[in-house]
């Protein structure tokens, strides 16, 4: 008879760090995990931690934090997962309590031998102890790869970065959107020898439609292995 699943841990930590000039304690953190490993390359937990912190001179204690996630890679072409966290937070701006969520998302996609991609999806928002809305993200990247031959691959990758703040009224006091679009060529010479070429490039504006380029870069590198 089989079974649900193929292994359980319960993994614990806690981490305690101290600031012996100021004789002060300024971090300590319990955490404790729960993880199932179920068949066919699936898994799925939860953690649960308590925290404590300080900042700007004022302590805050009791912060408890809240997580799960699950993921899969029983399926060769599309392999995914996702993972949600949520509970107390310092808004480290203003040196006040407050909570937050943050939840990511994130699948591993192979069209042929040759060519693979991926997408990632990140978004978090921040609220004061009051519940209004201190700050938004939301940051979505795409990669994909493809492998011309055995000696010379490409891969691309970009990144969209937005962010949102807000004032104590709910109103919004800033917008920024960065892109980040970044390529690199490799060419495998022999085991040990790899030449890189790359182009990377940052864009910002305020909204998508007004991004524009703030710095570019073209590079190589060469990475020889010397045989002694």
């Amino acid at each position: 008879e089989k079974q649900w699943y193929t292994g359980i841990h319960f993994p614990m930590y806690y981490e305690r760090n101290y600031d012996y000039s100021r004789q002060t304690l300024t971090d300590e953190a319990l955490s404790l995990s729960q993880e199932v490993n179920l068949p066919k390359n699936s898994w799925a937990g939860m953690e649960h931690v308590r925290r404590m912190t300080r900042h700007n001179g004022v302590v805050f204690d009791e912060i408890y934090r809240r997580a799960v996630w699950a993921g899969s890679e029983r399926f060769r072409t599309v392999r995914g997962g996702g993972l949600y966290v949520w509970g107390d937070q310092v808004v480290y701006a203003e040196t006040v309590r407050g909570h937050d969520r943050r939840w990511e998302l994130w699948s591993d996609l192979r069209f042929s031998s040759q060519f693979d991609g991926g997408v990632f999806l990140r978004g978090s928002t921040v609220w004061r102890d009051n519940d209004s809305k201190f700050a938004e993200v939301f940051i979505p990247r795409v990669r994909l790869s493809y492998q011309f031959n055995k000696e010379l691959s490409l891969r691309w990758i970009t990144e969209l970065r937005g962010r949102q703040t807000f004032d104590s009224n709910g109103a919004r006091t800033s917008r920024t959107q960065t892109l980040s679009p970044d390529v690199l060529m490799s060419y495998y010479v022999r085991p040990g020898t790899v030449v890189y070429l790359g182009y990377g490039s940052l864009l910002n504006g305020a909204e998508t439609r007004d991004l524009k380029p703030q710095q570019s870069s073209i590079f190589t590198k060469v990475s020889y292995l010397w045989q002694m």
